[in-house]
């Protein structure tokens, strides 16, 4: 399979990686991959975590987009 290089800056630092990868979606998951975790939550979590102010954000147009 062939690889190419990627250049990912994180925006809220400027700090950048290069990383050898088949695609920008497989890059950005490596990233995601060092520096996150995503779990499914429930409804009642959802909502406890939208009271405390943390804002519900949709990627459900982006993922048209891959």
């Amino acid at each position: 399979m062939k690889t190419r290089l990627y250049k990912v800056t994180e925006i809220a630092t400027n700090k950048v990686r290069i990383i050898e990868a088949t695609s920008v979606a497989t890059a950005m998951k490596h990233i995601a991959d060092t520096t996150h975790t995503c779990t499914v939550i429930g409804g009642v979590d959802a909502v406890n975590l939208i009271a405390e102010g943390v804002k519900l954000e949709s990627a459900v147009a982006k993922d048209a987009e891959l």
